[in-house]
């Protein structure tokens, strides 16, 4: 998996928003938010990385620590974690919160695909 870290070196929101942008302009960006001690996360971390194989060269996999980074929980208006936020062609396209399996994470991927494709 394809586990983009923020560098301290520039302002986290700025960074992220860079990355969402120029990522999906080619592949479905996947960007969720988690913690280190929630368990759904461990789950949804451990199916992202499965689902991430799968999906090598159509997708890319970025993981915010949430507790690291309050102000993206709040400009990406998080309300729980794990939250994924699935964008494509430089825009949001879906929306999901609670834990996610390998087959749920497939399921919003063909949904992100018939979004852009229509």
């Amino acid at each position: 998996m394809t586990s983009q870290q923020i560098h301290s070196d520039y302002p986290p929101a700025i960074t992220l928003a860079r990355i969402v942008s120029e990522g999906s302009r080619n592949k479905i960006v996947f960007l969720a938010f988690m913690t280190q001690t929630c368990p759904g996360c461990k789950e949804t971390y451990e199916a992202l990385r499965k689902f991430s194989r799968e999906q090598e060269g159509f997708v890319e996999i970025v993981v915010v620590d949430a507790d690291r980074h309050p102000p993206l929980i709040t400009h990406y208006g998080v309300r729980g974690v794990p939250t994924i936020h699935v964008y494509g062609q430089q825009r949001s396209l879906l929306i999901e919160i609670g834990p996610r399996s390998v087959r749920m994470l497939t399921k919003m991927f063909k949904q992100a695909q018939k979004m852009i494709a229509s």
